[in-house]
């Protein structure tokens, strides 16, 4: 098998996997046969007959990266005692746990693309974006500022700022920076 089958091989499990842990993570059951309507309740749909339109698809793919967001992430957070978690991204180089974080409007990092959580005490979560697509609101607050700092002091600033007592890095020997 040539490389570039294997690749995309790759990419399609990949994907595959990705969006089971999504399905998963929110509280569905792998095989349940039904999505999220637009008030976030569940609806049937069959998935033998047709697919969903591509904005609708969009639109339930935001739907759940919200409620992930709001739900799971300041639970796992709280459970291992992290007070801020910075994820990494280089264009054609996510780590793959950013590619499950990202709207629906984004397809990859740009550049360089920071995602920086910050548990509050409240055990709410602060979500930050350090890369200058709009299309990230209103999922994360653009903090950087291209004509005052770089991407790397943004990041320093927040940490500053939260001044955190344990911070989360995701590292890995096939995905660097």
């Amino acid at each position: 098998m040539i490389w570039a089958q294997w690749k995309y091989r790759s990419w399609c499990f990949a994907r595959r996997q990705s969006a089971v842990f999504f399905l998963l993570a929110a509280g569905k059951k792998a095989g349940d046969d039904r999505h999220a309507g637009e008030e976030g309740m569940m609806i049937e749909f069959d998935w033998s007959t047709s697919v969903l339109p591509l904005k609708k698809r969009d639109q339930v793919k935001d739907h759940w990266l919200q409620v992930r967001l709001d739900t799971v992430l300041p639970a796992i957070m709280h459970k291992h005692q992290i007070d801020m978690w910075v994820i990494l991204g280089r264009e054609y180089h996510e780590d793959p746990i950013m590619e499950t974080l990202l709207p629906a409007a984004i397809d990859s990092a740009r550049r360089l693309t920071i995602i920086v959580f910050s548990l509050n005490p409240d055990k709410t979560v602060e979500r930050y974006v350090i890369q200058s697509n709009p299309s990230f609101e209103p999922f994360y607050e653009r903090v950087w500022q291209p004509a005052k700092e770089d991407q790397w002091e943004c990041l320093t600033r927040i940490v500053e700022d939260k001044n955190p007592g344990r911070i989360g890095v995701n590292v890995s020997p096939h995905y660097f920076l």
